[in-house]
């Protein structure tokens, strides 16, 4: 049993393991292209600095510009196009080992249940077809009751009443003249 679930686990493990493999082997190529451009552009620099240091006139240092900037933008378009191809390969790799890992397993799955199904089912005795005998009518089955639910109607809760808001009357002030023109 034990031997089985190791045998399982080690070939389910195999497409990890290739991806790993697949994924040391690409990454050791992209750091040696980054190595080579870097170590490239350094010397390209070492260049123009000596060339620049030599120059007396402004053609001159304009000349070793324009020989650092070319030199500079082909260096960029090599090692572009080459990381660009090296993607392109590691892109082609994994979907190969991905589609022919998921054919595999898909290969494997309706045997394992197969296997899994005749592991685990139990041998049926075998057993003669007999016709049911006639039995004697006997009372009929009694029936049992079903309780009918209603349903009761459900009670709305009240509306909220209204605060009723009372008028106050208004209280004039009595001035001392009103006051006095009241006597009169």
């Amino acid at each position: 049993m034990f031997g089985k679930f190791s045998e399982q686990v080690k070939k389910s493990s195999k497409p990890v393991n290739s991806l790993v493999a697949l994924n040391a082997k690409r990454m050791e190529a992209l750091s040696q292209m980054q190595t080579e451009f870097f170590t490239g552009f350094m010397s390209d620099s070492v260049k123009y600095v000596e060339s620049i240091s030599a120059q007396t006139e402004v053609k001159g240092v304009i000349a070793a510009q324009t020989s650092y900037a070319e030199a500079l933008k082909d260096r960029f378009a090599h090692t572009s196009k080459d990381t660009y191809a090296a993607m392109n390969s590691i892109r082609e790799e994994y979907t190969d080992l991905l589609k022919s890992s998921l054919d595999e397993s898909t290969a494997n799955v309706p045997a394992a249940f197969k296997a899994a199904a005749t592991a685990t089912a139990e041998p049926k005795p075998e057993t003669s077809v007999k016709k049911p005998e006639a039995q004697p009518k006997t009372a009929a089955p009694q029936k049992t009751a079903v309780k009918k639910v209603t349903k009761k109607p459900v009670a709305k809760p009240a509306a909220k009443a209204k605060p009723v808001v009372k008028a106050e009357a208004t209280i004039k002030p009595s001035t001392p003249a009103t006051a006095e023109a009241k006597k009169l």
